[in-house]
């Protein structure tokens, strides 16, 4: 095996070289070495190498760091570092080889690392699985990608194990967390390449630690390698490179000597290949109380139901969870008043959809109804071919035609809302009962008698509180998972920054579990009132981040602003030019004043660090009365996407109306639809005699 790296070493980096050669020569050295859809061309390169490749010129310099690299062609080394450097040669080949042909590759794209990384971080996908190679038989593969999608794994299939995969009926799809790098023997190393982005990502390794991408793909990342038939010498090498960064590679080809710092194994069935893979990464994958005939796991949270495929779509839409006595709530009841789905070749997208879960228990409070209440998002996204969007009277649930083929009805996915609720709520919900009301007046009844009643009262209640008006806050670590420095602080007026919490949710949270990521912070006196700064405050949060934030400011944007995790539904930047803020939020695609993108600004505050300038928010806090109270409050904002500025402009105007005697503030604010450069901002700003130009600057 050791011969058989070596080997696969050296052609590695005659192709390389040779690769290179024919680029400069072809392109000069100018040419731009880069995929679409991602900015980051070679992962593993920069992360062990500490390299980039950006221009054609950039290459004799990184060829020549990995001819000196210990297990660089004819240097000393063990055959894991010759394996390393060899991937490290098979990425640069990849590069180059999509620059030669002119056409797109394999490379996966940044938005599927995200839409990987982000559920394998929070532990919601167990773990991921490289299948690759040629197998004997087709079906085989078949069988290895369907058992690990349906324990949730997420998979990518390579070279001939993708073909194969095709032909049986295995169709790739990110929303199905199925990937498909390319049908070329050589594809699989975008798939090792994705597993490394992932981990240079949501691990937060810097270029040039090795030692730090081991870890984190070793200890954070459950990723591993499944490879049909005997690998030749190049792949063979390339596959002892991810084995030597902390990616099991299991083969079902026997090897001589073929262990390899106990990561490289084989396994001669798809069965025992599945069980040795997920028995070295240590995954466990949990029994699933809920079956549907369509699937039900976890990794089907985000899946979008494209117009073509939608074959029901209940718009409007409403969710509520009330509290109910014991003699009035008979467990597991489930009742639909109105008409079940239609059959599969039928369409209905103007149906309209009530969905009411009463509860009842020795230990449930009214408190709690919300908490239960915004579960429902994520436990029927959990259905495959559904998807969810939304809370309360502005759900949107679509269906899509293939799950109605397999058999799934309105009964089904109240059977997931009473298992959920009864499994998940145990310590107080002793009796559940669901009904799904479609029949259209029989809607407006619920909507108008019962949901919208509870709504109301719970805002008011929300709205009478104030940060002055109790004598707690609370912390919520939900998201240090995947940004392990970050602690949201919940008040009164100032929910987390994801929108799913407010403060009585995280007090009710807190009463359903005090070992939970809820923690109550008695707050004392401030220390600076205009800041929202706390002495228990700063020391809470110090514990929570173990140190790595020491001071925070809830009400400020430039003095230790509050940390950002991915789940944030807006952003704020401050815009330089004229003084203001921008505020943004996921849903928009567009380009901002700032000259970043949502995704760009995200990249900058994700992971907890804090960011002068930048920072978190939901939706509700920016027409909160403290909402950069101490920066100048909503009078700072200067651009907003249209959506999101329709969305909130009547909560915004009220505020900024008692604040500050302004009316129709949002007129004043500009959108994409006016501008999205500073300067054409500004001027815009001058014509409505935006308040912000004659405001002191925050920086």
């Amino acid at each position: 095996m050791n011969d058989l790296v070596f080997r696969g070493l050296h052609a590695a980096a005659e192709a390389a070289e040779s690769a290179a050669s024919e680029v400069l020569r072809m392109f000069g050295e100018d040419c731009p070495l880069e995929y679409p859809d991602t900015d980051c061309a070679c992962p593993a390169l920069r992360a062990v190498a500490g390299t980039e490749l950006h221009r054609a010129g950039d290459l004799p310099a990184c060829l020549q760091t990995l001819r000196s690299m210990p297990g660089g062609p004819g240097q000393e080394a063990a055959a894991c570092s010759a394996g390393q450097t060899a991937l490290l040669y098979e990425e640069i080949c990849a590069l180059l080889r999509h620059i030669l042909r002119k056409e797109r590759t394999g490379c996966v794209p940044d938005a599927v690392v995200r839409k990987f990384g982000v559920p394998l971080i929070t532990g919601d996908m167990p773990g991921i699985a490289v299948i690759m190679g040629r197998a004997e038989c087709a079906a085989h593969v078949a069988v290895l990608a369907r058992n690990y999608r349906e324990k949730g794994l997420g998979v990518f299939l390579a070279g001939e194990a993708a073909i194969q995969a095709q032909s049986e009926g295995v169709s790739p799809c990110a929303d199905s967390f199925i990937v498909f790098p390319g049908g070329e023997e050589t594809d699989y190393i975008h798939a090792v390449s994705a597993l490394v982005r992932i981990a240079t990502v949501f691990c937060s390794v810097p270029p040039e630690d090795s030692e730090r991408l081991r870890s984190s793909l070793r200890d954070r990342i459950p990723a591993f390698v499944n490879v049909f038939g005997a690998p030749d010498g190049r792949t063979a090498a390339a596959l002892a490179g991810a084995a030597a960064l902390g990616i099991p590679v299991v083969l079902d080809a026997e090897f001589t000597n073929a262990q390899l710092a106990g990561t490289l194994f084989t396994a001669a069935q798809p069965e025992e290949m599945a069980a040795v893979s997920m028995e070295k990464r240590g995954i466990k994958v949990k029994p699933k109380a809920v079956s549907l005939p369509s699937g039900y796991d976890s990794a089907y949270e985000g899946e979008h139901v494209r117009d073509p495929d939608c074959a029901v779509e209940f718009r409007p839409a409403c969710e509520l969870v009330r509290m109910a006595p014991a003699g009035a709530v008979e467990d597991h009841r489930i009742t639909l008043i109105g008409r079940e789905l239609p059959q599969p070749q039928a369409s209905c997208t103007d149906m309209e959809l009530a969905i009411s879960a009463e509860v009842s228990g020795k230990r449930m409070q009214p408190d709690f109804e919300p908490v239960i209440e915004r579960r429902i998002h994520f436990w029927l996204s959990y259905a495959a071919g559904v998807q969810h969007s939304g809370s309360r009277s502005r759900v949107r649930l679509r269906i899509s035609r293939g799950s109605l083929e397999k058999g799934l009805r309105l009964n089904d996915l109240a059977e997931v809302l009473y298992t959920c609720i009864r499994t998940e709520f145990e310590p107080v919900v002793d009796k559940c009962q669901i009904t799904l009301i479609t029949e259209p007046s029989a809607v407006d009844r619920f909507l108008e008698d019962a949901a919208m009643p509870r709504y109301l009262a719970r805002d008011a209640r929300l709205a009478a509180l104030t940060d002055e008006s109790v004598d707690r806050f609370y912390s919520c670590t939900m998201c240090q998972s995947i940004a392990p420095r970050h602690c949201c602080v919940v008040t009164p007026e100032r929910g987390g920054m994801c929108g799913a919490v407010t403060w009585p949710d995280a007090a009710a949270a807190y009463e359903l579990s005090d070992s939970g990521p809820n923690r109550p912070i008695p707050k004392g006196e401030p220390r600076d009132a205009r800041l929202g700064a706390y002495d228990a405050v700063d020391r809470a949060v110090a514990e929570a981040t173990a140190g790595a934030v020491r001071h925070l400011s809830l009400y400020s944007l430039i003095d230790d602003p509050m940390t950002s995790c991915g789940r944030l539904e807006c952003i704020c930047a401050v815009e330089p030019l004229s003084g203001g803020v921008i505020v943004v939020d996921r849903n928009y695609p567009g380009m901002t004043p700032v000259g970043m993108p949502f995704e760009e600004l995200a990249s900058a505050v994700f992971g907890g660090e804090q960011t002068p300038g930048m920072m978190g928010v939901s939706r509700r806090h920016i027409s909160s009365r403290k909402f950069l109270r101490a920066d100048g409050g909503a009078l700072r904002i200067v651009w907003m996407p249209k959506a999101l500025k329709e969305e909130i402009s009547g909560p915004l105007d009220r505020t900024v109306r008692e604040l500050f005697k302004i009316e129709d503030f949002c007129g004043m604010i500009c959108d994409e639809t006016i501008a999205s450069d500073p300067d054409s901002l500004y001027a815009f700003l001058a014509e409505q005699g935006h308040p912000v130009l004659k405001m002191e600057p925050m920086m």
